[in-house]
């Protein structure tokens, strides 16, 4: 209740700190203050770090409609193919179980070390969506790219495997 007491005192002068700001969201979370994280972490100048620790804390709280509030927010913001920012909105619409539009936030990912991520969140939400047969014709074209890194390859292999254990075929997992 202390610490609690000493963070809220702090709050004002973190208005205008960056710095100041992350560090009182990380330590109101760590006392089990989701709430008063994000709520520190909405004040001043928004950027993608910030959105993402909102949108983590949010769903952290499991508060959809707030989550929903910052999603349609950033996506208000999202006029410029900035790779980071599609995916964290990407990851946001999976949240909320909006799956068709993470999706098309996954395929505008344009490039950058979030591509490849980008690809592989798009094939799993396919998947969650129905769209079976274009989930693996994604994640064969992932495999079969030259381009992509060996990592994201091999992440590629391991979601078909994982897909096709969700959908019980067996054979197809261990192939």
């Amino acid at each position: 209740e202390e610490a609690l007491a000493l963070l809220k005192d702090i709050e004002p002068k973190a208005a205008a700190d960056v710095e100041l700001r992350n560090a009182l969201a990380i330590a109101y979370d760590a006392l089990g203050e989701p709430k008063a994280a994000e709520q520190v972490l909405a004040q001043g100048e928004q950027d993608l770090h910030s959105w993402g620790m909102r949108a983590s804390l949010l769903a952290k709280q499991k508060d959809d409609a707030a989550l929903l509030a910052l999603y349609e927010d950033i996506s208000a913001k999202a006029s410029k193919p900035d790779p980071e920012q599609r995916l964290l909105l990407g990851k946001i619409a999976e949240y909320l179980k909006r799956y068709q539009e993470a999706v098309d936030w996954y395929h505008g990912v344009p490039g950058g070390d979030q591509r490849g991520e980008a690809q592989l969140r798009a094939v799993n939400a396919l998947h969650l969506m129905g769209e079976k047969a274009q989930a693996f014709k994604e994640v064969h074209e992932v495999q079969g790219d030259a381009s992509v890194d060996d990592d994201v390859r091999r992440d590629a292999y391991l979601l078909e495997s994982d897909l096709q254990q969700r959908d019980g075929d067996s054979a197809a997992e261990v192939d």
